[in-house]
């Protein structure tokens, strides 16, 4: 079995791939640099990255794939299982070896494509289900817990829709948020204090009219609604219960 150990990075995979084009042997595992190697390795290649290769690498790719097959890509190194990294060098090999990116009788061209599509889904369920708190110093905050590492891939979303407002969204599975100070994106491990399972911030941190705010917005959300007409099952497709925790309008009766 034939292993590559880089530093899991995504620069870092782009790396391995130009490695692996430049010595004409693919992995057959990965692993990290705190990785034990596999029973069965027969070799073991060190990839250190190397921007200017990882460089060459995504401009490659640029010129070969469309933007779908680019997304596929990132959305697909974004589920942080390491499976699929080995995955997306699979996909590039036979991209480069002539098979087309909509060959979906390719089944690792049919599996990144619908891996992509799972991570898509995520995405948009956090564009769809983020609650913004206000804070006491002005700045508006939010905890999520998606299922892949998805943050990176909205955050800029909401950079274009509130430039001008200083916000935090904090990933509390993965102990790290991304934060806006109205003119750079920065990366931080501290989180508020907040209620893990609801993300709520404690009351001492919010804004004097945000409780105000929350308590109208959950009466007009009850307001809206007609008994009769309920359906459970299809509100569940829309909005799937794990995220009913973290909303606004559908604490309380998470709670009951």
């Amino acid at each position: 079995m034939i292993v590559f150990a880089y530093d899991q990075t995504f620069e870092g995979l782009l790396s391995v791939i130009f490695e692996a084009f430049r010595l004409k042997i693919f992995p057959e595992a990965l692993i990290g640099p705190d990785d034990n190697p596999p029973l069965l390795a027969e070799r073991i290649i060190n990839v250190e990255t190397d921007e200017e290769k990882s460089e060459r690498v995504w401009l490659g790719l640029e010129k070969k794939l469309s933007s779908y097959g680019i997304r596929h890509i990132i959305n697909a190194w974004f589920t942080e299982k390491p499976a699929n990294h080995e995955l997306i060098i699979r996909y590039v090999k036979k991209i480069y070896s002539g098979i087309s990116e909509t060959n979906f009788a390719d089944p690792d061209v049919l599996a990144l494509k619908q891996l992509s599509f799972t991570v898509g889904r995520e995405k948009e369920h956090v564009l769809q289900f983020v609650r913004f708190q206000k804070t006491i110093d002005g700045w508006f905050f939010a905890a999520i817990r998606p299922l892949f590492n998805v943050l990176p891939l909205v955050v800029h979303f909401f950079v274009d829709r509130f430039a001008d407002q200083r916000f935090m969204i904090f990933d509390l599975n993965r102990a790290f948020g991304l934060y806006y100070d109205l003119e750079t994106l920065h990366q931080t491990d501290q989180c508020p204090p907040v209620d893990y399972q609801t993300g709520r911030l404690q009351s001492d941190y919010l804004a004097e009219d945000e409780t105000i705010y929350q308590e109208a917005w959950t009466k007009y959300f009850e307001s809206i609604a007609i008994t009769e007409r309920a359906n459970p099952r299809l509100q569940l497709s829309y909005m799937p219960k794990r995220f009913w925790p973290m909303l606004t309008e559908k604490q309380q009766q998470f709670s009951k």
